[in-house]
């Protein structure tokens, strides 16, 4: 940190890129043009998207195998740092609060990022943390009302900034050359309907649920493709259920795309059956690319940006309806930039609001 930019250490990114990863490094390239760097650590070998990191990364043992190790290394690397942004699934472990406290950070953002965990022990140790952890920040962020509430208690609620997963609709606008290249790559005709979903192959994400489905619209003889982008802990039993029930060639099951807005591009319909969501920025990502997107009525309302989408129970019947009855409409980047504007997701404009947040005296 030897030179005067305003350095910010950010806590929580894995080894695959997913909301969280998208939030920092995407809000990272904006404030970088106001002299504003992000350092990050990391628990895993690797960072997600580490060619688009211009900051510091920092690699510490894993909480979870080594908690003591954990704190130490953390006490250590954020000494000298004003600031600590902490991205939070849960209050169910507050280690890096504590450590960060050691450590002389003088102001501590914690940044909710969900709305559930999917273990009971996380669900449980999030309440029994829940009232308490506060205490030990300064700053309390998160995507939407809805995450607020998970992670902040009812007292906190009038203390905390909703910052929107905000994107950069450039990268993201349907492109016309890059849906001709990736259908030609995943073998899909100009007659085939591609269904996608892109994020963690997770339990939260409920991807078998979509694969049931896009064997029920197969059966009502649709044409149709299935294209599953992302890594997991379920990404291999996803990838064997499709083996066991789909006919060959109709399903793709691929690890994370670095360049992921083509791909937005070369689907027709984008399902996210989530059970439970902050504010997806896939969810964002799928409708800046002016897709029909059909998301679980878990997801909150407020991913909404374009009239068409929809929400949907998660009971089959549903999903293979409203797939079965798609019809094509006009992806037209124009159009779908007001939209954006209109809802409050482009980056441009809420990188500001965090700017104003880290400059705040």
């Amino acid at each position: 940190m030897a030179d005067d930019r305003l350095h910010i250490l950010h806590v929580g990114l894995t080894d695959q890129r997913g909301g969280m990863e998208s939030f920092a490094i995407e809000f990272g390239k904006q404030l970088k043009k106001k002299d504003i760097i992000f350092d990050y650590t990391c628990m895993y070998k690797s960072i997600a998207s580490a060619d688009e990191i211009d900051g510091q990364v920092y690699f510490i043992p894993k909480e979870t195998r080594d908690p003591m190790g954990y704190y130490r290394a953390l006490s250590r690397v954020a000494v000298g740092y004003k600031i600590a942004h902490v991205n939070m699934l849960s209050c169910a472990n507050i280690l890096t609060l504590l450590a960060l406290r050691k450590a002389g950070v003088q102001r501590v953002i914690m940044h909710s990022h969900n709305t559930s965990s999917n273990t009971r022990l996380k669900r449980t140790m999030h309440r029994i943390n829940k009232p308490f952890a506060c205490r030990y920040a300064t700053d309390y962020l998160a995507c939407s009302r809805e995450a607020a509430e998970w992670l902040f208690p009812k007292k906190m609620q009038d203390r905390v900034t909703v910052l929107k997963n905000a994107i950069d609709f450039d990268r993201m606008k349907f492109d016309p050359e890059a849906r001709e290249q990736i259908r030609r790559e995943i073998g899909a005709d100009d007659d085939e309907l591609v269904i996608g979903n892109f994020g963690r192959h997770t339990y939260q994400k409920n991807v078998g649920f979509l694969i049931r489905v896009f064997k029920g619209v197969l059966e009502k003889g649709v044409k149709a493709k299935l294209l599953l982008v992302g890594n997991g802990d379920e990404h291999e039993a996803l990838a064997e259920t499709c083996r066991k029930t789909l006919e060959p060639g109709k399903a793709l099951i691929m690890e994370n795309q670095p360049d992921i807005n083509r791909y937005y591009s070369a689907i027709d319909i984008f399902c996210m059956p989530s059970l439970f969501e902050g504010l997806s920025i896939s969810a964002i990502e799928a409708q800046a690319s002016g897709l029909d997107c059909l998301f679980s009525d878990r997801v909150t309302e407020k991913t909404r940006v374009l009239p068409e989408t929809q929400f949907l129970p998660l009971k089959e019947e549903a999903w293979v309806g409203a797939i079965v009855n798609h019809k094509a409409r006009d992806r037209e980047p124009a159009h779908v930039y007001e939209f954006m504007k209109k809802s409050g997701f482009l980056i441009e404009d809420e990188a500001g609001v965090l700017e104003a947040i880290y400059r705040k005296e």
